[in-house]
Formats: structure tokens, sequence, C-alpha cells
């Protein structure tokens, strides 16, 4: 015969399950879009200040002449 205490027992949450549950892969987990899209803005900032560094460079040596 079980005891109350026993009987009234709640298995704790941190339990593994088995089998383990597997979370859906989403789109962006497999896709990094964002970080494509945040390296292409950088890189389009760099290209800009190396536009404009070259510009400058240049103008300062025409107006030299």
């Amino acid at each position: 015969m079980q005891s109350m205490f026993t009987a009234f027992q709640v298995k704790p949450k941190s339990l593994p399950t088995w089998p383990p549950r597997q979370t859906p892969v989403r789109f962006f987990d497999l896709h990094p879009v964002g970080a494509i899209l945040r390296s292409l803005f950088l890189s389009s900032l760099l290209w800009i200040f190396l536009a404009f560094t070259l510009y400058s460079v240049y103008s300062f040596v025409v107006a030299a002449k």
C-alpha cells in the first residue's frame, strides 16, 4: 500500500523527456539573410568612403598643378 505522500508527488519538469523533442528548423536559421544584408550595407559604406577619399585626393592633386 502506498503512503499519501508518495501518491501526491509531482515529477520535476527539469527531467528530459524521451525521445527528445526536436525543434523545427526555421528558414532564417538556415539562411542568414540578416547577416548578408548587414554585410552588404557595411561593404557599400566602405566603398562610398573609399570613393570620396580617392576623389578628394584626386581633387587636391589636380588643384595643386
